[in-house]
Formats: structure tokens, sequence, C-alpha cells
């Protein structure tokens, strides 16, 4: 089963991801904000969902320490931010991917 860590402070958003996700057959890992979604993070995860606008350490943050250790891919929300923001994103190669929350499908078969 492939595990997915998701770091994002918004509760009804943790919920809609974690639900959706355990429906489709993923282990999912839930934390809410970046200095735990570093400690939370391991080689056992397979995928990363991150939100940019976290308490403690922002999701810019989280990226930079993760990609010191891992090449694990790395799903960032962009809800709001300049197109700035989205070029220092894409420079870090990482994914961005935009979540609407109210209507939401996602497959996730990168591995293959």
């Amino acid at each position: 089963m492939q595990k997915i860590l998701i770091v994002e402070d918004d509760y009804d958003i943790q919920d809609i991801l974690k639900n959706h996700l355990i429906d489709v057959g993923y282990e999912v890992v839930v934390v809410s904000d970046g200095v735990v979604g570093i400690a939370m993070f391991d080689d056992t995860m397979d995928l990363i969902l991150l939100d940019i606008m976290l308490p403690k350490i922002d999701g810019y943050g989280v990226c930079e320490v993760i990609r010191k250790k891992s090449q694990v891919p790395i799903f960032i929300e962009v809800r709001m931010g300049s197109l700035r923001s989205k070029i220092r994103i894409l420079t870090s190669m990482t994914l961005i991917k935009t979540i609407m929350t109210s209507k939401m499908t996602l497959k996730l078969d990168y591995r293959n």
C-alpha cells in the first residue's frame, strides 16, 4: 500500500483529502504544521501533499528540508499567491497541484 503524507492546516481540506485517499486504497498520515510535517517524513512516504500557507514553517521551508533528504514527489497546494511564488516552487523541482475543494478526484499512478 502506498503511503501519503498530507501537510495541511485547514481541517476541512485535511478531511476531504484523507477520506478520499483512504477510500481509494492509500495509507495516509495527516499533520497540521510544517514542523510536524518534517518530523513525520521518512523514506516510507511515496508522496507528499503540501500546503504553502502553514504555521511554524511554511511549505517552502518544508519542501527545502525534504528535498535535502529525498526526491519523493511533492504536490503543492496553491490557493493563492503571486507568479513569483509559483516560479519559486517550480525552481525547487516540485510539481504544482491546485486543489479544488468542491470537486476533487485524484488518481495517483505516478509510479508506473
